[in-house]
């Protein structure tokens, strides 16, 4: 063979060869970018009237996915058991901001609940700040946008 053609195949093929291996090196956990500040995993979300509570509702924000500043999970509140939201949005170690929406697997699949966090963390590492959202107004049988003061405790 050629050793023109001989090297022109062994280029090719190293080239493939390399293009795997960086794809499965990145997508491998040890080496993928690790977030600068974990906050995957359980927080006691509590929320009040403005401007400061006192937090008199509460319920669970489980982060599963972080990927950098990315994160994505689930919220459940114990006085709604057949409700459950999806929330998606971005922590960078100081400021924790997510939207919230009807989880399409929620038994109960007709409520209306949309909403937003924005928080800043403190430094006891407890995230506070407001909650804005459309859904069902407590003091009356109504509905609209209500603003809230917000926190979130690592359980």
């Amino acid at each position: 063979m050629d050793p023109r053609v001989s090297a022109a195949v062994i280029g090719v093929a190293g080239a493939i060869i390399g293009a795997f291996l960086n794809a499965w090196l990145l997508h491998w956990q040890p080496f993928s970018r690790r977030p600068k500040h974990d906050v995957r995993g359980q927080w006691k979300s509590s929320w009040g009237p403005l401007p400061k509570g006192p937090v008199n509702h509460s319920g669970l924000l489980t982060v599963e996915e972080q990927r950098d500043s990315y994160i994505k999970g689930t919220i459940s509140v114990p006085d709604t058991p057949n409700r459950k939201w999806h929330c998606e949005g971005r922590c960078d170690g100081t400021f924790f901001q997510i939207v919230y929406f009807p989880a399409p697997d929620s038994k109960d699949g007709d409520f209306v609940d949309y909403g937003s966090f924005f928080l800043r963390r403190r430094a006891n590492g407890v995230y506070s700040g407001f909650s804005t959202g459309f859904g069902e107004l407590e003091d009356a049988d109504a509905e609209g946008i209500v603003t809230d003061y917000h926190e979130l405790r690592r359980t």
